[in-house]
């Protein structure tokens, strides 16, 4: 969290000023806990799972401050020598490499005094890129995902090598990768939304130019949307122009085939489709049809007098092994919570013990689960009147379209 702090002040250093004491006291701090062969090692161990990996390894955490400290403008000379005689042993995690990659170029060392180390560093991304476009994999990195290391080594190559036609030919299909594997307007969390943001902005500048182009939608024959961008014209207006393009609505399908066409002239772009379906209010629209496990909430009554306990069970299910699970329990209005006993009958290694507790909701954190969990929530029954419980729910994280939703139901408190 300090590098990425300090990357973020180094960065904003260039807009506008940064108390320099402060920068000062984050390279201290970083240089304190800095081995002597210039690595850092993860502080503590809590859990793994394979992805997100969150113990983080040596390697992959000292290339992460590394590049943070980078973007800052600061190098350790003895973390680099040591990333440069260890870096090539996991090669495996394509963050890693584009993390130092990134780094170096941000100091402009990229075509001086490591000149070799950065070309090689080059051939591995390229050669390590696959076919579908991205780079790693769910078992790959110590740091990110698929689309997280797919955007670190876009930001990396083209930040070192913005002339190289096979560079720009692969930051090209990771780009298109990233674009294909959206969830509605962004990612499937918060992480790989920055990153995989940060990285289209990077390579954008470099592989698109405006010009003017125009866009139709075309509804069964008939055209019910039409676009003219000018990027000559008033900025305001050719930005909204490219906003009102980015996400159009069709809310007129008739009953049977439809046929949906999209037709551009000196444009190319990305088209994602959602379909929402919209259900009638009497019917239950808490229940998934994708959902990854089985949910219910049980309460041991639906009336309670004023300051008695209220207890409630949440049974979750998985269909499947699932690498991370957050279960999120809200808490009714009128009720306190009074002691929190989990995991009854889920072995204590799968376990994350460090519970969300606030004073409406319960965010309990599972990983690689492949047995039922059963939790227990006492709760104090404190406002007289009739309350609503909202569902439970129970999703994997990072794979939010997954969802387990228990029914919602009607308290007393009397």
């Amino acid at each position: 969290h300090t590098a990425l702090v300090l990357s973020l002040l180094g960065i904003i250093s260039n807009v506008v000023s940064v108390d320099k004491s402060v920068t000062s006291e984050a390279v201290q701090y970083l240089r304190s806990h800095k081995s002597s062969e210039g690595s850092w090692k993860p502080v503590q161990h809590t859990y793994s799972t394979p992805y997100p990996d969150t113990t983080l390894t040596e390697m992959g955490c000292t290339a992460y401050i590394f590049h943070g400290c980078a973007l800052a403008g600061i190098i350790f000379d003895d973390t680099l020598a040591w990333l440069k005689e260890n870096l090539f042993k996991h090669r495996v995690d394509p963050t890693t490499v584009a993390l130092a990659l990134d780094g170096l170029a941000s100091l402009n060392l990229h075509k001086t005094t490591h000149k070799i180390f950065c070309e090689n560093i080059r051939m591995i991304l390229l050669y390590d890129q696959k076919p579908s476009g991205c780079w790693g994999d769910d078992n790959g990195s110590s740091l990110s995902g698929v689309i997280e290391s797919t955007a670190y080594s876009i930001i990396g190559l083209v930040h070192a090598f913005p002339e190289d036609r096979e560079v720009l030919q692969a930051v090209e299909n990771g780009i298109n990768y990233i674009l294909n594997n959206r969830r509605g307007t962004g990612w499937s969390s918060t992480r790989d939304t920055l990153y995989a943001s940060w990285a289209l902005g990077e390579a954008g500048a470099i592989l698109w130019k405006a010009k003017p182009s125009s866009m139709s939608l075309i509804l069964n024959g008939q055209v019910i949307n039409q676009f003219q961008y000018k990027p000559d014209e008033n900025p305001i207006q050719a930005l909204d122009t490219l906003y009102q393009m980015r996400q159009m609505y069709i809310d007129n399908l008739k009953l049977g085939d439809n046929t949906i066409e999209m037709k551009s002239s000196n444009l190319r772009a990305n088209m994602m489709m959602e379909v929402k379906k919209y259900l009638p209010l009497h019917m239950n629209k808490h229940k998934s049809s994708e959902a990854t496990s089985e949910l219910h909430a049980t309460w041991d009554s639906r009336q309670y007098t004023l300051g008695s306990e209220a207890n409630l069970r949440i049974d979750v299910q998985p269909e499947h092994t699932l690498n991370a699970l957050m279960v999120e329990i809200p808490i009714p209005s009128g009720f306190t919570l009074s002691s929190l006993e989990s995991c009854v009958h889920l072995p204590s290694e799968y376990w994350h013990k460090e519970q969300n507790i606030n004073t409406n909701n319960i965010c309990c954190f599972v990983s690689l689960l492949d047995v039922s969990v059963s939790i227990r929530v006492q709760l104090i029954a404190h406002l007289p009147g009739k309350v609503q419980a909202n569902p439970s729910r129970a999703f994997e994280m990072y794979h939010p379209d997954g969802v387990g939703v228990s029914e919602m139901c009607q308290l007393e408190v009397v």
